[in-house]
């Protein structure tokens, strides 16, 4: 079967999306087209309605009356479910990537169509070659498909999902076609350095290029503006903005987002005068890391930065004690710890927290309130002599609410229900109200919209000065690390190889020797 052309190809249209949960309306009257053979981008804040317009696309949620698709001039009807999605061309790769960390690399990649099927018996040993092709054709190697998804890396596991969406696995293995008239990527870029968001765009290029069309969302507008060839924006639930990027800027596009200027220079980095070492880590080894040595002081915040594979995505955990080193000793004030001893509980006694990257499993409790999860470490401050005092620890959970800024503001509602910026500050002001001495952050804005970034970061460098924590912030996003830090550290094969003065931060440069430590054979 061929693939087809852009003349045969049909545009996508979306009119009159409304979906309202309780008083809150989530989409209000949206509509869009999408041409084909066009990557089509949709941007706007957490809570503005992009995952809710995605989700009633994908069938999870049912638009009110009034609302069609139209594919070309076929009507799809509504309620959409998981077969009639596929059935008029839609394929999605959403933000939790809708994997199943206990099931193979093989089965998660073929789950959906062998569900489909009646089969009694499956042909395993050709199942994987036919994989093993498609991974092959898309440059996904050293993956071993037999290994558990869960063990996989963030990143891999994304490409994963992407390339599962992209590519249907057809009956003769040397024959890999396309799926689906609408490829929709909720933030694919979130968990992919830079290499494999090169491979990624080109992917997206060679898919738009036999007619289909791809929805791209995404909170990096450099990107959005990179990729596609048309851009709409939604806040607060209704299109704000429709307009070929091409006449587009990332100022424009921000102002359009949040309905308003940033403040430029908002994000302070004066670094401490304080000379004080706040962490010092030393000979530290585990995973990826091969002999880290590094220091912070009171006040100070030191990025972390490097290629997938560097070592420096493991920096924070191992300290943390929540991925077990084999060697290193990290003191904190005059106390000294013994790393390949260090876990969780015992580095919170210490005065360290952990931001994870995966917020959603490890950092929060989503079935709880915010309530229930902002106070979890602070109980000791709301007891009195009955016990826990509800009214105080609601008290406080407003106060943090209202200063990080969290939206909506009831404390009783489910952490799941938030968005994933106001998930992200719930987080923040978990650790923060918990009076640490060091902080470690992992990928701190992943997934965050350009308002929530903004409000998170300049928390972190509030929290570092007038507490004089001492912060280091791995990230793969050289634009964060300039803006927030006051010194970069640059890893390569394990170790730090480089490192960058406030004065030297280019997002250039920290590109450049993170590429340098490769080029020399150091990582």
């Amino acid at each position: 079967m061929c693939p087809p052309t852009i003349e045969q190809s049909v545009s996508i249209a979306l009119n009159n999306f409304s979906v309202a949960f309780g008083d809150t309306r989530a989409l209000d009257d949206v509509s869009m087209r999408i041409m084909p053979g066009k990557v089509h981008g949709l941007v706007g804040q957490n809570g503005s309605g992009k995952s809710t317009l995605i989700k009633v696309l994908a069938g999870y949620h049912v638009p009110e009356p009034g609302a069609v698709i139209d594919v070309g001039v076929r009507p799809v009807n509504f309620p959409l479910n998981g077969s009639s999605f596929q059935g008029y061309g839609m394929s999605f790769v959403h933000q939790d990537l809708g994997l199943i960390p206990q099931l193979t690399v093989l089965e998660n990649f073929l789950i959906r169509e062998l569900s489909s099927k009646s089969q009694r018996w499956i042909n395993w040993s050709r199942e994987k070659e036919r994989v093993n092709l498609t991974f092959e054709r898309f440059q996904l190697r050293h993956v071993d498909l037999m290994a558990k998804v869960g063990s996989l890396s963030l990143a891999q596991q994304a490409m994963l999902a992407i390339v599962r969406a992209l590519e249907g696995v057809t009956t003769d293995p040397g024959e890999v076609e396309m799926r689906g008239g609408l490829l929709v990527l909720d933030e694919p870029t979130a968990y992919l350095p830079e290499n494999d968001k090169e491979h990624l765009f080109k992917l997206m290029r060679d898919v738009v290029a036999t007619g289909r069309s791809v929805l791209f969302v995404s909170h990096y507008l450099e990107e959005v503006l990179q990729i596609t060839s048309h851009v709409t924006v939604l806040r607060d639930g209704r299109v704000v903005g429709d307009l070929p990027s091409r006449d587009l800027t990332t100022d424009g596009l921000v102002e359009l987002i949040i309905g308003r200027t940033l403040q430029s220079g908002a994000v302070s980095t004066a670094t401490s005068s304080s000379k004080k070492i706040g962490l010092q880590v030393e000979n530290l080894h585990g995973g990826f890391v091969n002999g880290v040595d590094l220091h912070i002081l009171e006040g100070e915040i030191v990025g972390l930065t490097g290629l997938l594979g560097s070592g420096f995505e493991d920096v924070p955990n191992l300290i943390f004690g929540s991925k077990l080193a084999e060697q290193g000793v990290a003191r904190v004030g005059d106390s000294e710890y013994v790393l390949d001893s260090m876990h969780p509980a015992r580095a919170i006694d210490a005065g360290i927290v952990l931001i994870p990257a995966d917020r959603q499993h490890q950092g929060l409790s989503l079935s709880l309130s915010v309530l229930d999860n902002v106070t979890l470490q602070l109980l000791s401050q709301h007891r009195n002599k009955f016990g826990l005092s509800r009214s105080k620890m609601l008290r406080t959970t407003e106060r943090l609410m209202e200063d990080f800024d969290v939206r909506p503001r009831d404390p009783l509602r489910k952490v799941s229900e938030l968005s994933g910026g106001n998930q992200q500050k719930v987080l923040m002001a978990k650790w923060l109200a918990s009076d640490p001495r060091v902080v470690l952050l992992d990928e701190p804005t992943r997934g965050v919209d350009v308002g929530s970034r903004q409000d998170i970061l300049m928390k972190i460098r509030a929290a570092a000065i007038r507490d004089g924590i001492s912060v280091l912030c791995a990230s793969s996003e050289p634009d964060q690390l300039v803006e927030l830090c006051d010194r970069v550290l640059v890893m390569g094969g394990g170790r730090v190889v480089s490192e960058l003065a406030r004065s030297e931060l280019t997002k250039d440069r920290i590109v450049e020797r993170c590429y340098s430590a490769a080029a020399s054979n150091v990582v």
